[in-house]
C-alpha cells in the first residue's frame, strides 16, 4: 500500500465533510417528516373525536326517539 499524501488526506477530509453535510440534511428531513406525521396524527385524532361526538349525539337522538315511540305508541314520523 502506498502512503496517503497530503492531497489524499485533503480529499478524504472533503469526502468526510460532504458525508457529514448529507447526514445532517437527512436528519433534518427525518425530523421534518416526523413533525409532519405528528401533525397529521393530531388532525386524525381530532377528526376521530368529532366523529365519536357525532355518533354519540345520533345515538342519543335515536334513543330519545325510541323512548318517545314506546311511550306514545306513535310511529315517530
Amino acid at each position: 500500500m502506498e502512503p496517503v499524501g497530503a492531497n489524499g488526506l485533503q480529499q478524504a477530509a472533503a469526502v468526510n465533510r460532504n458525508t457529514q453535510v448529507q447526514l445532517t440534511d437527512a436528519q433534518n428531513e427525518a425530523l421534518r417528516l416526523t413533525k409532519e406525521m405528528n401533525d397529521q396524527a393530531a388532525i386524525f385524532q381530532a377528526q376521530m373525536s368529532a366523529l365519536k361526538a357525532v355518533s354519540e349525539a345520533l345515538n342519543a337522538g335515536n334513543d330519545a326517539r325510541n323512548k318517545a315511540i314506546e311511550k306514545t305508541g306513535a310511529a315517530g314520523r
